[in-house]
């Protein structure tokens, strides 16, 4: 286990040993998180100190990477040496007079724990990262600035999923990108050179709000298409991987901390697998139901099969033949019958959305049941991915 200084003064031994308790009773969590924002607004004396010492400690360690974004009048350091790997961005607000210093923190990068970069943090990683983030403004700021002074502005709840091959991750996500929007969501769009006009992400299914995105994605496809460099071992970790991802901003935090009666930034944390098993799976259901993906004549078949009475197996035929043309979320929106008719299709565990005739492939899960028979979260040293059992 990696100790920092700083654990058992912010932590309390007590609390800490607790968490690592159940750490060890709980190594199956099927859910956790992937990186950090921690944001905190710092008088301007304050902001100029730390950037002093973050220019410091740029001198004494090439590694640090430094920039400065003029347009956008803010700094932007990147600790890769002894810290770990870790985002420190310096910014102004000028028009209401805030100084803001972000932290954006990985928690298994940031401890320097040896994995590939797909896999996500554990909770012992969790328990130990506010530590080490409280080592490292002690470093930099000598003002006594505290983790505690910061609130965090966005957190990227995580689960990974492996599939068989690269052919069935790339089928699955056609299916993935069919789906419904939960709420008053819009699909992200990405700009389409060959196209000249924005259509839906490519490789992934996507929809946002002011609050939260969620985000169901190729991870081999999203680390290559990515600006960052990696590793060989860290592409062929997500070769065959699919990662659903929920990123709350500092709303859905802040009204998750007061539902949960946490008293602070740590306590927040030790919920991540909780937070994160809550709201998951609860927009999985709203995007696609609960059902598995099988071809049109499978689930016409499974529907003439049932009790259900003779209009009610017609509405649902239509409703799968329109979202073999189109999407569930043009469904939602023109079909005045969708609820009613998606309890149905969830209670012949079916989904409306269907897997095409060509396809070599005749049945996938619904990701609810990949999340705990296919799941690969984590990796032990030395080996391959820790596939959970059901």
């Amino acid at each position: 286990m990696i100790q920092t200084p700083a654990i058992n003064r912010l932590y309390g031994k007590e609390k800490h040993m607790d968490c690592v308790n159940k750490n060890a009773e709980n190594q199956n969590h099927l859910f956790s998180m992937h990186t950090v924002t921690f944001r905190a607004a710092v008088p301007k004396w304050k902001w100029e100190c730390f950037k002093e010492a973050l220019a410091e400690e740029k001198a004494k360690s090439p590694a640090n990477i430094h920039k400065y974004y003029k347009e956008e009048k803010r700094f932007h350091y990147q600790t890769t040496d002894r810290w770990g790997y870790m985002h420190i961005t310096l910014s102004r607000n000028r028009e209401y007079n805030k100084n803001f210093i972000d932290l954006k923190v990985n928690p298994r990068t940031l401890l320097d724990v040896r994995c590939p970069f797909a896999y996500i943090a554990t909770d012992e990683d969790i328990c130990q990262c506010m530590g080490r983030v409280q080592d490292f403004l002690e470093l930099v700021d000598a003002d006594d600035l505290s983790v505690y002074d910061f609130y965090i502005r966005r957190i990227d709840y995580c689960v990974n999923i492996r599939l068989s091959s690269v052919d069935e991750v790339a089928e699955y996500m056609r299916l993935m990108k069919k789906g419904s929007h939960p709420y008053s969501t819009k699909r992200r769009m990405g700009y389409s050179q060959t196209q000249k006009r924005y259509i839906p992400t490519q490789d992934s299914f996507t929809v946002y709000s002011d609050t939260f995105e969620f985000s169901i994605y190729n991870k081999y496809r999203q680390m290559e298409n990515g600006h960052r460099g990696y590793s060989g071992e860290d592409m062929r970790a997500a070769e065959q991987m699919v990662r659903i991802e929920y990123r709350a901003g500092r709303g859905k935090v802040r009204r998750e901390m007061i539902r949960h009666g946490c008293a602070d930034l740590q306590d927040f944390l030790d919920r991540t697998a909780e937070i994160a098993a809550e709201n998951i799976p609860r927009l999985i259901r709203m995007c696609y139901g609960s059902g598995k993906f099988v071809k049109y004549d499978e689930a016409a078949a499974c529907i003439e099969a049932s009790g259900m009475k003779r209009k009610t197996k017609e509405k649902m035929r239509r409703m799968l033949l329109n979202v073999t043309r189109y999407t569930l979320a043009d469904e939602k929106e023109n079909n005045p019958d969708y609820k009613k008719l998606m309890k149905r299709f969830n209670g012949l565990g079916i989904s409306p959305v269907t897997i095409p005739l060509r396809s070599e492939f005749s049945c996938f899960e619904n990701p609810l049941a990949y999340i705990r028979t296919n799941n690969a979260n984590h990796f032990r040293p030395g080996g391959e991915a820790v596939m959970e059992k059901p």
